[in-house]
């Protein structure tokens, strides 16, 4: 019995994070899969966290759960008690009770795989095997998708799809190390597969990633070597280090069978430039905020504040205004939205970690430990170096991830250097209960966004297609106190107003413009579309300011100048009659 409730535990724990959250996709939303993924994880959290509340004391004993008082478990929550705070700053609520949840939601998850990682000592290495088969499928789904020409269908993004293969890499390259027969035979496949579809990807953020991480655990192996008599520096640890850089020395083959177009943009600047000068702007942003930011998952409503708008190109090739969501910095965006407290727990987490890694290579006894324990700082490490030129921070896959690897190491880390008993007793089934109504808190809101989600693409089809009473319609089930905005920072009412503006209902589009200003302050288009409604109703003087406010945040806006011009046209003409 108890047996059968240590495993229970442990492969509703591998099931849900390897085999279903990476597949979970949505044909019906905008975001295919973040919205999905994050109710699956709430879900997943829930029944682990009862599971492990319910489980029997012979199994997981009282102290085990003291792991809460651990200092990582501290920073967690002073980084929970920060964003909260930079939530009274937020302009979009929905937005930032997204975002929370998506904190709390990590920071709880992590705390789960903790526990369960250390109910067996082999635990983390079955874990590894689940992944080891996960990034055969996961990786050779990609390279059909990449050779078929389409979007990559289980990541949407082709860079957020690479980092999701790196972050599997951990666990495949420690099973091609420490395991034998079938299962050494499979981590080779995997590792190999995984590391072409990260070359095919041309993720340079990624291949950074890799090296730099490789680099950083060979400088650490060879400082033990010298200096710490007791740390076993062998060949297998060499190979240990050298063994990415090799994996992807091969995967570089596959140049052969790609034509010039395929790996020029790879030697391109274009992308780097553009992001550079997104950090210059996010920087002017965080020095007028720098205490708490400017609230949760509010950077993409502020940016327009610092950054203008540029012009680039559509797939059909047209014209079209890009619209950043994010700095493509997890570190700035933390800073930009939670200040330089904030950002002090944000990377105390990871400083944590490593330390932990640390002094589990330096004190511990077991080759194979120490093995896992290096291959999980390398997965730590790469992120943190993908976090510098991307956003794994905001997807589900990539959080659960992150949460496996390094729950991996503290639970190893827990295991080995015990805290020393003590007769109080935490009120762990209490603190359990109210994580728990949390949860199913997170669980409703998380179905009314996904819903909500679904109406907003009805929607968004209805006004490509003309289709104005559907889109109407549609509008009103898309909005809710959970969702509000589309994920291009398009407002539902803005979208409203359109609909009510085509069927001639000009007086309702001017609200839902005025509302569509309350969620978004700075964005052009409500401010532009406000304008021609008051045009429309012979409003010259608020008319030119709709439009005005819409040059000042994006000078290249063209439908603005366009508008603004034809309104002093008209009012030249009429003050010469």
């Amino acid at each position: 019995m108890i047996i059968n409730q240590k495993f229970l535990v442990l492969w509703t724990l591998i099931i849900g994070v390897v085999f279903i959250i990476p597949y979970a996709y949505h044909p019906l939303t905008i975001d295919p899969v973040l919205s999905l993924r994050f109710n699956i994880w709430a879900v997943l959290t829930f029944f682990l966290l009862f599971l492990v509340t319910c489980i029997k004391s012979k199994i997981i004993k009282p102290d085990h759960f003291n792991i809460i008082s651990r200092p990582i478990f501290i920073f967690m929550a002073c980084f929970a008690v920060i964003e909260i705070l930079s939530f009274t700053r937020s302009v979009n609520w929905a937005e930032a009770v997204f975002d929370l949840q998506k904190l709390l939601l990590f920071f709880l998850f992590f705390y789960v795989v903790s526990i369960i990682a250390g109910l067996n000592k082999d635990n983390v290495y079955l874990i590894a095997k689940s992944v080891v088969v996960s990034g055969i499928i996961f990786s050779i789904i990609g390279i059909l998708d990449l050779f078929n020409y389409r979007l990559y269908s289980l990541m949407v993004n082709k860079n957020l799809f690479s980092s999701s293969l790196f972050l599997m890499s951990p666990f495949v390259l420690f099973g091609l190390f420490n395991f034998s027969g079938l299962w050494r035979i499979l981590s080779l496949i995997s590792a190999i597969s995984i590391h072409c579809a990260i070359f095919l990807t041309g993720t340079r953020s990624v291949w950074l990633a890799i090296g730099l991480s490789a680099a950083i655990l060979a400088c650490t192996s060879l400082y033990y070597r010298n200096h710490r008599r007791n740390y076993v520096f062998n060949k297998k640890i060499i190979k240990i280090i050298a063994i990415p850089g090799l994996l992807f020395i091969v995967s570089c083959s596959f140049l052969f069978f790609m034509d010039h177009s395929s790996y020029s943009s790879v030697l391109s600047t274009k992308n780097l430039e553009k992001r550079v000068e997104l950090w210059k702007n996010t920087m002017d942003m965080i020095k007028d905020n720098s205490v708490l930011g400017v609230g949760p998952g509010q950077w993409k409503i502020n940016y327009p504040r610092y950054g203008h708008f540029e012009t680039g190109q559509n797939a059909s090739g047209q014209k079209t205004e890009i619209v950043f969501q994010r700095p493509h910095n997890d570190y700035l965006g933390v800073l930009s939205e939670y200040g330089f407290p904030g950002f002090f727990f944000f990377i105390g987490f990871f400083i944590v970690i490593i330390s932990y890694s640390i002094k589990i290579l330096s004190h511990d006894n077991s080759d194979k430990r120490k093995s896992f324990v290096l291959f999980m700082a390398y997965g730590v490490i790469g992120y943190m170096v993908i976090a510098f030129f991307s956003f794994p921070r905001e997807r589900i896959f990539h959080s659960t991830f992150l949460a496996l690897i390094s729950g991996s190491i503290f639970s190893i880390y827990h295991r080995l250097f015990p805290l020393l008993k003590t007769d109080k007793r935490l009120p762990i089934k209490r603190f359990h209960l109210g994580m728990m109504v949390m949860l199913a808190f997170f669980i409703v809101a998380g179905f009314i966004r996904m819903n909500s989600e679904v109406h907003a693409r009805k929607m968004v089809q209805a006004v490509k297609s003309g289709k104005w009473d559907i889109a109407i319609y549609e509008s009103d089930l898309a909005e809710s106190l959970f969702y509000n905005m589309d994920t291009v920072s398009n407002p539902i009412t803005w979208y409203r107003g359109l609909a009510n503006f085509s069927s001639g209902h000009i007086d309702d589009a001017i609200n839902d413009f005025k509302k569509a200003l309350l969620l978004h302050p700075w964005h052009i288009y409500s401010h532009n579309n406000l304008g021609v409604c008051y045009a429309n109703t012979g409003d010259l003087k608020k008319a030119r300011t709709c439009f005005q406010n819409a040059i000042l945040i994006s000078p290249v806006f063209k439908d603005a100048h366009l508008n603004k011009h034809a309104i002093l046209q008209f009012t030249e003409k009429k003050t010469v009659r």
